[in-house]
């Protein structure tokens, strides 16, 4: 099946440590997005999340160090599938906006540690 993965990289390209699981569920999470929230000095990953029957958008926080923050957050989850998330992340307001597809519409959510 398939999982989310994440490697740290430095701003030359090459790689710190090896990679960690950001998201390994016996369903395949795909289409990864990931944003830096300078605010709080971590990533957000948002993915494709099948678990619950059809496509919904989880996310999982990361530090600096690779390690994951917290449990998995729920971004959206609706009985119509959602899929192809993209995130940004606002440094004045210290927001992520996550946006995804559901039936041929684009949605959105902000989001804030």
């Amino acid at each position: 099946n398939y999982d989310i993965y994440g490697r740290l990289v430095l701003p030359s390209g090459g790689p710190i440590g090896g990679s960690f699981s950001i998201s390994a569920l016996a369903t395949d999470q795909k289409n990864p997005a990931v944003a830096f929230s300078s605010g709080d000095g971590e990533f957000l990953c948002v993915f494709e999340d099948p678990s619950a029957g059809n496509s919904n958008i989880a996310g999982r926080r990361v530090s600096l160090a690779g390690v994951l923050v917290g449990g998995a957050i729920s971004i959206a989850a609706n009985p119509a599938a959602e899929t192809l998330p993209a995130l940004a992340y606002g440094l004045i307001a210290d927001r992520y906006l996550a946006v995804w597809v559901r039936s041929g519409d684009i949605y959105a959510r902000a989001y804030w540690p």
